[in-house]
């Protein structure tokens, strides 16, 4: 017996052992695979397609000399690693173009960004990608269309109002003629309160809790400790991490609150035929079988909305994603606008004499007349893309023109200068996809798992497509619009690229010259001795130590 006890308990041990090596023989087979075979097999169907880069080392690839690589290829197209992520850079102006007309879903919001940015944006519009993103997209691109806009006009000048008030107090207190204010703080709540307003249908009230929050949050995903790489790193519970879980428990409360609102005001409210995006969102997201039956044949997404879960997360997707795209992008376009105006006064003057000649008189609801507007309306949405063929798409019919036109033929100062602050400084500076499954951009075959990048910072200041002044600011070179500023005009990029270009380019674009034209009639603009130069990128491109500017009660 004892013996017979013995061998099974050797048996058993063999087996434990035996099923121990399997176990490790595959993960070791499953890390190999991911860490060396995938990337090596992505690099060699590239390199047969005549696209070379730096020759990796493992298991870190080329991640310590990335900056240097960027810098010196980034008009170039090539490829490089990033521990066992291989990556396709695009910046050959033929490659661009192809990348503006695809219209797959195969080419995504890189799986990585979007876990990392969850916790922020969820998977709405920014980061979503498939079925879920489409769904979003079309929910939400209508709501900015020129028509829609000009019904926006009011509440973008009464913020803007209100703020002109608050600065005319702060130079009151300093004397009466000049103070020095730290302007990006105060462009954040500009944008906040208008996106609140146009959007939401409340004040910057319980927006300006969440703005605070979603900042917070923001900042916290950016530590250094928050790894991305690191395998499962949201459940660990971490001081980074706890306070990543708290600021986003504090984000979905207050959102709730908002909706909350909403709806008891939409229940007493007399008025039912002005609609705001959030009201739209509620109506789309309602759990009615009738309106779901309608829907699922175009869309199909709304199926898996059944329980009250399934929509609240839907509602909260959205809303960060409109609450933190619609009030950070603005807002750093306005502050690197105003740097770059006191930095050059002669434009600064141009500007205020454009104004006053287009709008002599600037009385309330002056931006009602569109006559008026649509003399300073520029052309960045219709040539920044061109070869784009957007609009083609059925899917987005109409979104790049939104039912209306736009001139060619005029050019005014302020849109120039826009113009060149989205080329030098604007919010985005990274372009970033994965292919999901293969696929073909233009000649070229993109194998599944490869992570593209377009580099736009680097782009809009390559000398070979802007000329040797790319580092200056001229706004004189849109003059003529893009394709005259630029040798390849799809290399302008400010808004993004393809069927993922920001849908809300219009609104941000009109808040900008109505908010610049007030500013501009009522101050002007000097750059402080206590300013310090150091774009900084967090999710969007900032003045790292603030943009204190001297403002002038004219």
């Amino acid at each position: 017996m004892e013996g017979g006890e013995w061998a099974w308990q050797w048996r058993t041990k063999e087996m434990v052992w035996s099923v121990a090596a399997i176990v490790v023989s595959l993960m070791v087979l499953i890390i190999w695979e991911k860490l060396w075979l995938k990337p090596r097999r992505i690099r060699s169907i590239l390199e047969k397609q005549g696209i070379t880069g730096p020759k990796p080392s493992f298991p870190m690839g080329n991640l310590s000399e990335i900056e240097h690589i960027q810098s010196q290829f980034s008009s170039a197209t090539f490829m490089y690693t990033t521990g066992h992520r291989q990556h396709l850079q695009v910046g050959d102006p033929k490659l661009l173009k192809e990348l503006n007309r695809l219209k797959t879903w195969d080419l995504g919001k890189p799986t990585q960004l979007t876990k990392h940015l969850k916790p922020l944006l969820g998977s709405g519009i920014i980061t979503g990608n498939g079925r879920y993103w489409s769904f979003q997209r079309n929910l939400i691109a209508p709501q900015f269309y020129l028509s829609k806009i000009q019904n926006m006009v009011d509440f973008m000048e009464e913020s803007t109002k209100t703020m002109i008030k608050k600065w005319e107090r702060i130079i009151e207190e300093n004397g009466g003629e000049m103070a020095e204010i730290v302007i990006d703080n105060d462009m954040k709540e500009l944008t906040g309160d208008i996106i609140s307003k146009v959007c939401f249908g409340g004040s910057y009230d319980i927006g300006n809790q969440i703005f605070s929050k979603l900042t917070a949050l923001q900042n916290a995903l950016a530590k250094p400790t928050v790894v991305i790489g690191l395998l499962f790193p949201r459940i660990l519970p971490t001081k980074e991490n706890k306070e990543v879980w708290r600021l986003e428990k504090e984000i979905k409360e207050l959102i709730l609150k908002v909706v909350h609102n909403h709806k008891l005001h939409n229940q007493s409210s007399k008025d039912q035929n002005q609609k705001d995006l959030l009201q739209i969102i509620l109506e789309s997201t309602a759990d009615d079988e009738e309106k779901n039956n309608n829907r699922r044949g175009a869309w199909g997404i709304l199926k898996k909305f059944k329980h009250k879960r399934d929509s609240q997360k839907l509602i909260m997707d959205i809303c960060k994603n409109i609450y933190f795209a619609g009030s950070d992008t603005t807002a750093v376009l306005l502050t690197w606008t105003l740097v770059q105006l006191s930095l050059h006064p002669q434009w600064q003057h141009r500007l205020r004499a454009e104004i006053l000649e287009t709008f002599p008189n600037i009385l309330p609801h002056c931006f009602r007349d569109m006559d008026k507007l649509r003399k300073m309306k520029q052309q960045l949405e219709d040539e920044c893309h061109v070869g784009c063929h957007l609009a083609c798409h059925p899917l987005f019919l109409g979104l790049i023109s939104g039912g209306a036109s736009l001139p060619l033929d005029d050019q005014c100062h302020l849109s120039m200068v826009i113009q060149e602050t989205l080329r030098l400084y604007g919010p985005g500076i990274r372009v970033s996809r994965e292919a999901f499954e293969e696929v073909k951009v233009g000649d070229m075959v993109v194998p599944k798992g490869t992570y593209v990048s377009v580099f736009i910072s680097a782009i809009h200041r390559e000398k070979e497509m802007w000329g040797e002044d790319a580092d200056e600011f001229k706004p004189e070179r849109f003059e003529r619009g893009v394709s005259e500023a630029c040798k390849y005009p799809q290399a302008y990029l400010p808004f993004g690229l393809g069927n993922r270009i920001c849908v809300g380019q219009k609104f941000s674009i009109t808040e900008a010259k109505i908010a610049l034209t007030l500013l501009l009639s009522n101050f002007s603009f000097s750059l402080s001795p206590n300013y310090r130069h150091s774009p900084f990128y967090n999710l969007v491109l900032s003045p790292k130590y603030g943009a204190p500017l001297l403002v002038t009660k004219l």
